[in-house]
């Protein structure tokens, strides 16, 4: 098979022959070559099949919806590949309920873009199915801290944010910060979404203000000083005024926004447990049933909602009616954004208000008001 004086290395045997072993369409590519983005890969002896995307080997779930894959390459292994997206890549969903969803790479984390307008008609944009898609979306809820994002459009275009325990917190001055390398291009649509699904960075979030270098700890929607930590999170001091800074107890340190007195308890509470059943698929959202634990037969709730994926007024209906209202809700499809206040009240007990708000593939998060 070989001729008189020819000869090969051990790695270019292996390509050689499982090329000849190859049919089709089907291509066989170098160990360490990275196929560029809109390809599909495929490890020798695996039946998983990839979609390359910035660098990043995105499990396909079907390729239905892709075309069938077509030029298909065999690959001996991802040795390579990235494990997440490069920022500023492109991807839309191509079937099921999200189809259309286009989203920008940041910190692994693809964010909704309502417009391509400004962002250079999303150029590069790669086509993923609505499995693969929503697999990848479900491990990479929020962007990795430190991810800059510059917002391209509207009226707070040219806005800097840097990416802290799942939030995008708007900087006033990328001075201390090197300037902000690497940032990404939002719309102000896709910014104004996200930044409502995400107010505050989460609790356990580490900052460091600049050039101050002191550190913050945020804890519920707060911040109170805390040790050096080579964890936290840089931002300019400025950009900390949007966080407020949390009682320090008995020393009677204020807060820097205003302080009400706490209301006076006049009755008794409710103690009422509310279960909500919920059923999610990216932006898509469904209510699948809600239900009261034990009650007074006094008691009323009502729903309201407000949002794209919201029926028009308020729901409301007393013990009596209770179940009318619970054929009304279930099963409704809400938006990812959408915000449902839902109210209890009896006469003769405090009334208790808890706020539903619809997030982007994962369930909804509910805080008490």
């Amino acid at each position: 098979m070989v001729g008189r004086g020819a000869w090969f290395r051990p790695l270019a045997l292996a390509a050689f022959l499982a090329a000849w072993l190859t049919q089709g369409l089907v291509l066989t590519v170098p160990v360490l070559a990275i196929a560029p983005s809109g390809s599909f890969v495929q490890v020798l002896g695996s039946p998983a099949i990839y979609a390359v995307i910035g660098g990043a080997a995105v499990r396909v779930d079907s390729c239905a919806p892709l075309g069938g894959c077509a030029g298909l390459q065999r690959i001996a292994s991802l040795a390579g590949y990235a494990k997440v997206p490069a920022n500023g890549s492109f991807v839309r969903i191509q079937n099921g309920p999200a189809a259309g969803f286009i989203g920008v790479l940041i910190g692994g984390s693809v964010i909704h873009v309502d417009s391509c307008v400004p962002l250079n008609g999303c150029a590069g944009l790669v086509g993923l199915d609505s499995g693969g898609a929503a697999a990848y979306l479900a491990a990479h809820l929020t962007p990795a801290n430190g991810s800059f994002v510059r917002v391209a459009d509207g009226p707070e275009a040219g806005l800097f944010a840097r990416a802290a325990g799942g939030d995008l917190i708007g900087l006033t001055d990328c001075a201390p910060l090197a300037g902000c390398p690497g940032a990404v291009a939002l719309d102000a649509g896709g910014f104004a979404d996200f930044s409502q699904l995400h107010p505050t960075p989460a609790d356990g979030t580490l900052l460091l203000g600049l050039p101050s270098q002191t550190t913050w700890l945020v804890l519920a929607g707060q911040r109170e000083p805390a040790a050096p930590n080579p964890a936290a999170v840089s931002v300019n001091d400025a950009s900390l005024t949007s966080i407020p800074v949390a009682s320090s107890g008995g020393t009677g340190t204020t807060t820097e926004t205003p302080r009400t007195a706490p209301r006076r308890r006049r009755h008794r509470r409710l103690r009422v447990k509310v279960a909500l059943a919920w059923e999610w698929n990216l932006r898509r959202t469904q209510l699948q049933r809600l239900e009261l634990g034990r009650h007074s037969r006094h008691v009323r709730i009502s729903v309201a909602c407000r949002g794209q994926g919201c029926p028009q007024g308020t729901r409301s209906a007393g013990a009596h009616k209770l179940a009318r209202l619970q054929r009304a809700l279930d099963g409704r499809v809400y938006h990812a954004g959408d915000r449902l206040t839902i109210t209890l009240s009896a006469r003769g007990f405090d009334r208790e208000r808890v706020e539903v708000v619809i997030r982007d593939g994962r369930i909804p998060k509910i805080r008490l008001l």
